[in-house]
């Protein structure tokens, strides 16, 4: 089943310097972490009450100290919809994908987006334990929605992530996590008009055989590597393409999460992409799970731009051993609203 996308919106804070490895300090935040219950949660080489790693000047997206993930969310949503309000009623379910959690460990963020937009949806679902990969399960959960149903009304997806000590926000020489938010509508309507359609995912998780945090740079980075190598081939296991095809010929690039270039040059090797095809971003940090979201968007400007239908593969691959591909058609019909991608 094709998903088309009714419209999208990324938004992502100002970028603020950092010296830090770790994510803001905000004390009070996340305290159960530094409690005996709580060090199997805390990265291996954060002790106990550090909330501070000195590491050389840098830059990353950074939401402000009192804005939470939750908060970054539902205001994705609110401009996601701004547009186009009147179909806020046709959404039944919320899929809402997180690597961090909110501020506030109590809170829920897609009871949240519910209750601020859509509060006759049915169902509402967060998505973690997946590291910054949500969003390809979550186009996966939505197309079995579709399936099941049989509904034509509406399916939001949205991702955020705030990062906060004492969780790692930058692995040098690997990837720079940013704050960052996003949503797009889903729709399964055969006939629909879309600025882009999902036309087929993959998303696969390999527990990791090795300890992340004590690994050496090379281990680390060849495990990004392997597992968004075999996200891709499923993808293009799973849309009939033999493997040993030529792939500049079916689609017009791929974007992926905001790596090292040394990370997506290996990808590109093992895949067998030319140079070419890996399509460059203005992003300089990884927008964590509103990732692929950004690709997507990315994609439909690039269509929209060029004035022709564009096919794109989108990867997204965590630290975690958590990866998803997707196949996106981008349609050249689309116009920016208020900062929200829908068709013209």
């Amino acid at each position: 089943m094709k998903l088309g996308i009714l419209a999208i919106h990324v938004n992502k804070p100002d970028a603020v310097s950092h010296n830090s490895l770790l994510g803001a300090s905000m004390p009070g935040v996340y305290r159960h972490l530094f409690d005996e219950a709580g060090a199997a949660s805390r990265p291996a080489t954060v002790k106990r009450g550090v909330t501070y790693m000195q590491t050389d000047a840098y830059s990353a997206p950074t939401a402000p100290f009192n804005l939470r993930s939750s908060e970054m969310a539902t205001m994705a949503v609110d401009k996601l919809l701004m547009p186009m309000r009147a179909d806020a009623e046709k959404v039944h379910a919320i899929l809402h994908a997180q690597c961090t959690i909110d501020q506030q460990i109590l809170s829920s963020t897609c009871l949240r987006i519910q209750h601020d937009h859509f509060p006759n949806a049915q169902l509402a679902m967060s998505l973690g334990q997946v590291g910054t990969a949500g969003v390809g399960t979550a186009f996966q959960l939505a197309r079995h929605r579709f399936l099941q149903d049989g509904s034509d009304g509406m399916i939001c997806v949205s991702a955020s992530d705030k990062w906060i000590a004492p969780y790692v926000r930058r692995y040098p020489g690997l990837v720079t996590y940013g704050d960052a938010a996003a949503a797009c509508l889903l729709s399964a309507a055969p006939n629909g008009s879309y600025v882009a359609d999902v036309l087929a995912t993959a998303a696969i998780s390999r527990p990791l055989s090795f300890d992340f945090w004590l690994a050496p740079h090379d281990v680390r980075m060849r495990s990004v590597v392997d597992v968004a190598v075999n996200a891709i081939r499923n993808l293009l296991l799973s849309d009939g393409v033999d493997e040993d095809g030529s792939i500049d010929s079916l689609i017009d690039g791929v974007i992926g999460d905001v790596y090292e270039p040394e990370v997506c040059a290996y990808i590109a090797a093992e895949i067998g992409l030319s140079d070419h095809m890996i399509l460059s971003t203005s992003m300089k940090s990884h927008a964590s799970s509103a990732a692929p979201l950004a690709a997507i968007s990315q994609g439909v400007e690039l269509a929209q731009a060029t004035g022709r239908t564009m096919h794109f593969i989108v990867w997204t691959a965590s630290i975690s051993g958590h990866a998803a591909a997707m196949l996106i058609r981008c349609h050249p019909n689309a116009a920016s609203v208020q900062g929200t991608w829908l068709c013209g």
